[in-house]
Order: C-alpha cells, then structure tokens, then sequence
C-alpha cells in the first residue's frame, strides 16, 4: 500500500527553487468596480476599446492620505504651537537713547496703577459737554425753554422763575416776590411752605389759561402758514398761465414784423372760446376749496339780498338775480327767450352760482340737468345759420358747458355721446355742415383729442370724417362750406396726428379744381363729388384782393347775403387750400414711410396750377412757396422709405459646388484643423488658449478647495464625535461609581438595623 498525499502541500514538494521567496509579494489583484473606462461613442477603426483611464478610488484615497498630512496637520497644531514675542518697551528702537527708553518704561508703568473714575471731580479739557441745539446746557438758563417748533403744544411763554415755583414749589404759586419764595423753598419746612402758598384752584385756572393761550398761538400760526402756501400755489399757477400765453403770442422765426395776418369769423371764434376757457380756468384755480365755498356761498347770499331790494324798488320787468332751477327743457327754453341774447351769460352765472353743489344737498344733481339743457340747446342753436348773436350765446354756451363738466365728468361725457350718437345715426339728414363744425369745434375745446381713443372726440371726428367723405358739391358755397369743415378737422387733429386719407383726398381733388381746363386732353376724370364745378373760370385775373372766408356769408341762407360766386371768392377758397395743403405737409412729416406717396400728387397737381398766369400775385407767391417747400420734403426722403408693391420674392439658383481636393503641407494628425482654420493661430489664438487653461486651472481650484473645506468639516466632526464619546464613557463611569457607593452605603445602612 502506498502512503496517501498530506493535505497542504504542493506536488513539487519542498523544492527550494520554487518555492516563495521572502519579501516579495504577490501583486494584488484589482477590483474591477474600481477602474474607470471611457465609454467609445463610434468605433473607430484601429482603436482599442474598452480602454482603462484611471482608478477613481486609488485616486481618492490618494488625496485623502495628502491632505491628512498637510491640511490634517496643520489644523491639529493650530493654537498649540508657541511663540515668542518680545514686548520689551522701546527694546527694537534703535534711534531712542537709553534714557529715553526707560522713560517710556516708567510712564507705561505709572499708567497701569492710574485709574479712571468716571465720578472724579477733577477738570478735564476732554470732558464729554452736554449741548442742546448747538448751546451747551450750562450756558442755558435753568428752566428756560429754547427755540419750540411749530408742532409743540405749549408755547414757550413761561418764565424760569414761575416754571421754578410752580414746578418744585409743591404745586403751588407764592404770593409775592418769586424771588423770596424761592429762598423759602430752600430754608423753611413743608409746613411753612403750605401756609404761604394760597389755594390749588388758583393754579389750575392758571395752567387752564396758560394752555388755552398757547393753543391759540399754534393756530394763528397754523393759519398764516396755510395762507401762505395757498398764495404761493395760487401766484405759480397763474405765472404757468401767464407764460403759455406769452409763448403763443411769440412771432414764429422768420416773420416780418410789418406783417399783420387778418383772421376771419372762424378764427376769431376759435380764439375766443380758448381765451374764455382759460380765464374760467384760471379763475376757478387762484383760490383754495375753503375760500372758494366761502366766496361761492357770499355770493348767492349778496344776489338773494340784491333780489329782495330788486321787488320792492325796481320795476318786474328787470333782469332778476335770483332764478329758479328749470327741470325741463321747455322750462328752460322758455327762460332763455324770455330775456334778451345778452343776458345769457348773467342767467347762467346767477344759476351756477345759486345752486352750486357746496351750498345744498341735491344742487349737484340739478347741475347735471342743467348741463343736459345746455348740451341741448347749443345742438339747437348750431343747426340755425350762423350770426352775430348766435356765434355769441355758442361761445357763453361752451364756456358754461366747460364749467360745468367739472361735477359729473362721467355724466358729462354719456351725454355727449348721446347727442353725437342720436345726430349720426337717427338725425343725419337734418345735419348740416355748421352744425358739424359746431359739434367738433366744442368736443374739441372740451375733451383731449391727443388720445388714440376717446368716447367722445373719435366719435366726433368718425363723424365730420363721414359727413366730409359723402357730400356732394354742386356750387361754390357748398365749396366754401366743406373748405371750412376741412380746417376744423385739421385743427381737431393736429395734436394727436391721426392720418385721414379722406381730408387729404378732399385737399387734393380741391386743388385740382385750380388746373386750367384742356377740352382737347381732359386728362384726370374727377369724382361725383365735384361733377359740374368749375373752380377758375377766365375772370379770376381780375381778382387783385381776394376776399376772406367769413361765416355769415358762407353759411347764410339769405339770397342777398348769399355767398357769391365772384373772383375774389374763389380766391379766397383756394389761398385756404394752399394754407390747409401746407399746415398738412408739416402735420404728416412723422409719417415717413407713405409721405411720398401721399404727397406725391399733390405736388404734380400744384405744379400744374403754378403754370397759369393768369392768377393774382398773392396767390401766385404762396403757391410758388408752397410748391418748392413740398418739393424739398418730398425729395429729402430716401428710396428706402419708399412704399414698394408686395410681390414675391424671387430666388436666384445658385450652380453646384466643385469638389476639389485640397492638400496640407504641414499636416498635424493630432491637431487636423490647425493649418485648415485661421482663427486656431497667430496671437489671438495663443490668448485664446492661454484663457481657456486659466478657465480650467480656475475650476479645477475650485474643486479642491471644496474638497479641502469638506474635508476640514469631516475632521472637526469627528473630533466633535470623539469627545462627546469621551465624555459618555467618562460620564457612564462617574455614573457607575456613584451606584456602587451607594449600593454599599444602602448595604451599611441595612446592617445597622
């Protein structure tokens, strides 16, 4: 039988040549969880895969063991390390004498066994002093109140020696000299003090009076101030006023002072109802709302005592200062006509003024009515042919509709546009066109017409814009009318700039109307709206002063007073169309894009009426103006701004690339694109790399020093956890301690018994 194999040996025995040499180990294998691979997006060929490019843990642990021998260390020995400092006084000053240096010893020395004390009573030069409103308080008389402000309750009316009596004195005043009573508070007993004094009622009336009196000086001086402000607001409003009228009136550049521009009806009613308006204005904001109730409610108490003298001296037949609030429009109708044109502006003054909403409840739903009736009634009144004593009341009545809008804004303006509304859709047959320039001119001098939008200036222009698109002219008056409607809807929109196609068609085939005639070539064939109508017949040379567009004429109904169709007339109708063609030559220079499009025709119509010859000077002159200023705008835009067609575009076929080689000299296969890309050299590049490494090295700075900082946090908690571990064991084995003296001490006691 042979012997059987021993368990842990090899089959080559005890061999010395195989067997393990000592101090050599084997290499440890590496956890493949541990190892980072790159992960190939395309396989390329030739490359390996799979390719190992680092050990994330190795490197990990690496850091770990760095930082605990630098970092680790250093945060160990901080506080623990000693250091020698010298404080030998004057010992490093190598320009100090030795006598100087134990001088600056012994006073060092002497100023550590000095000590401050905050209640010595030896002068200071650097004492903090005590000061009140720049005086210091041992300078101010004891008791004695200084400068009070306005908001203080009690003035500073008091003595120092009555505030000492009565004051300290026990409550209260001594009969007598303060002086004495003064000396007595200070030798004589409580006792002695109460016997001198007289009764506490005396000093009560006497705070009663003292406080009573410096109230009322609070309020006088209340009172002044707010005078003040109220004229000082009241004299800048006025002065604002003031200068917007002295810019208006400036002459524009350019002017010639002996020229004088005469303005006709139209203007000047225009004028007056600006001026009335601002004076109304300006007069209702000089005073304060106090003074103005007090001034209001004056006046209605002087007009009922006028009144009452009126019925028992005067004859009935008088205008009357009181009057009664109408509640119907007949009752106001009837009102109006019982008392001439001129007394118009006195009755409704008398009304406002009666009835103002200050004065009585229920007055300002009476003011509503009012402003209804009166709404009304300007309607009436401009449907009639325009005279001297209707253009007057239209002018009292805007002026008291503006007053009268400031009660109810929203009231005022459902109102408005109920009567706009009600004349545009139900009423537009009996429109007539003063009627319209009436209505604009009145939404125009009551509301904003800046806005894109208002409720009742859109209206208002939607319709005179209408009513200027759909007439028909068949005379020169007719002409005149629309021409003047035409200027009231360029004023209306001459702040806010809107664009009406309609007023610049108006203009255009007006001034063509001034074309002289070809039978032979009839050329542009106008509309209906002008069918029949000649503007220039062959007498116009003979107009040498054309005449001006007056309203009583243009609108009179009257065959005498009719409006003529005479030279002078029609050349007054178109020198107002070359003043309308050029104010909208300024008006529309903000529309940049269609000007020369707008204006294009206009200017080749004006050239063609500038090459008659038989038209006055005057005339003559301003379109000589008026053509070469178009032309200049017209010419100065870009071809740019051009309106051009829409059409569509058109794409060009571009021809086929050829593919050529292209072959590198200096080809680098670890950087392809170097040679290929002119960006990647020269100085520029080199900044660009040079940039790009800082950005990295920054980052990569960054990340250590959160891992530093994670690290260092890691180190003092566990060196929390390490003494709070400590104190457990050391508490656990107090703990334990205790419990065993105490079991021996409960031990000793029970053998006692």
């Amino acid at each position: 039988m042979g012997t059987p194999k021993k368990k842990g040996k090899s089959k080559f025995g005890t061999r010395p040549d195989l067997a393990q040499k000592p101090g050599i180990s084997k290499p440890k294998k590496q956890n493949p969880f541990e190892l980072k691979f790159n992960r190939n997006k395309h396989n390329v060929l030739g490359q390996k895969k799979g390719t190992i490019v680092g050990m994330p843990g190795v490197s990990r642990k690496r850091a770990f063991e760095h930082r605990e021998k630098t970092l680790g260390v250093e945060r160990d020995r901080v506080g623990k390390v000693s250091k020698i400092v010298d404080k030998r006084i004057g010992e490093k000053l190598n320009d100090k004498t030795d006598e100087e240096k134990s001088f600056m010893r012994f006073a060092a020395e002497k100023s550590k066994h000095i000590k401050s004390n905050k209640f010595a009573l030896e002068d200071d030069d650097d004492a903090v002093v005590l000061t009140h409103r720049g005086q210091a308080l041992s300078e101010i008389q004891k008791f004695d109140r200084g400068e009070h402000s306005d908001d203080d309750e009690i003035g500073g009316d008091l003595g120092a020696d009555i505030v000492r009596v009565a004051h300290f004195g026990g409550g209260e005043v001594v009969n007598g000299d303060p002086e004495k009573a003064n000396q007595k508070l200070s030798r004589q007993s409580a006792k002695r003090i109460k016997r001198d004094f007289i009764s506490p009622l005396f000093r009560k009336d006497l705070i009663q009076e003292i406080v009573a009196k410096s109230k009322k000086a609070k309020y006088d001086r209340q009172q002044t101030k707010d005078e003040m402000e109220a004229k000082t607001e009241s004299l800048d409003e006025r002065f604002k006023k003031l200068q917007e009228k002295l810019q208006k009136t400036l002459r524009p550049p350019g002017a010639n002072k002996e020229e004088k521009t005469e303005k006709d009806d139209y203007d000047r009613l225009t004028a007056l109802l600006k001026t009335e308006e601002d004076r109304k204005m300006s007069s209702s904001q000089d005073s304060t709302p106090l003074v103005q109730t007090n001034t209001i409610a004056d006046e209605a108490r002087i007009l009922h005592e006028m009144e009452k003298e009126r019925v028992l001296k005067t004859k009935p037949e008088c205008l009357p200062f009181v009057f009664k609030m109408p509640k119907k429009y007949i009752q106001f109708e009837a009102l109006v006509k019982m008392y001439p044109d001129s007394a118009l502006d006195d009755i409704l003054s008398r009304l406002l003024t009666l009835y103002h909403p200050s004065l009585q409840e229920g007055n300002k739903e009476r003011l509503r009515k009012l402003f209804v009736f009166l709404l009304r009634h300007f309607d009436v009144v401009s449907r009639t042919p325009p005279t001297n004593e209707s253009m007057k009341t239209l002018e009292t009545l805007g002026i008291h509709i503006h007053s009268l809008l400031k009660i109810d804004i929203e009231h005022c303006v459902e109102c408005f546009r109920n009567m706009l509304t009600s004349n545009f859709t139900k009423n537009r047959k009996r429109l007539n066109v003063f009627h319209v320039v009436s209505l604009l001119r009145l939404s125009s001098s009551l509301f904003p017409t800046s806005d894109n939008f208002h409720p009742v200036t859109t209206l208002s222009l939607q319709m005179a814009v209408h009513f200027l698109a759909h007439a028909k002219i068949t005379n020169l008056q007719t002409f005149a009318q629309f021409t003047i409607l035409a200027t009231a809807l360029l004023d209306h929109i001459r702040e806010g700039k809107q664009f009406v196609p309609e007023l610049v068609g108006f203009i255009q085939f007006s001034l063509h109307q001034a074309v002289q005639k070809n039978p032979e070539n009839p050329g542009h064939q106008l509309t209906t709206q002008f069918a029949g109508l000649d503007f220039l017949g062959p007498t116009t040379s003979t107009a040498k002063h054309p005449s001006e567009l007056k309203l009583e004429d243009v609108f009179s109904d009257e065959k005498e007073k009719n409006f003529q169709d005479s030279p002078q007339n029609r050349c007054g109708i178109l020198r107002r169309l070359l003043a309308l063609a050029d104010q909208i030559r300024m008006l529309y220079l903000v529309h940049t894009h269609s000007y020369k499009a707008v204006f294009r025709p206009i200017l080749s119509i004006l050239r063609n009426v500038e090459s008659r010859k038989d038209l006055p000077i005057l005339v003559r002159d301003e379109l000589k103006m008026l053509s070469g200023s178009l032309e200049e705008t017209v010419t100065a835009k870009t071809p740019d701004l051009e309106l051009r067609q829409l059409s569509r575009a058109r794409n060009e076929k571009s021809m086929l690339k050829m593919l050529e080689p292209r072959f590198e000299e200096n080809f680098d296969p670890e950087r392809p694109r170097t040679n290929r890309d002119p960006s990647r050299k020269g100085a520029a590049a080199e900044k660009k790399k040079l940039e790009h490494l800082v950005k990295k090295e920054r980052k990569g700075a960054i990340r250590e020093l959160r891992k530093d900082g994670r690290f260092l946090a890691n180190k003092q908690l566990a060196t929390i956890k390490a003494a709070d571990k400590d104190r457990r064991m050391k508490t656990k084995r107090i703990l334990g301690g205790l419990a065993e003296q105490q079991g021996e001490w409960n031990k000793e006691k029970r053998e006692k018994k």
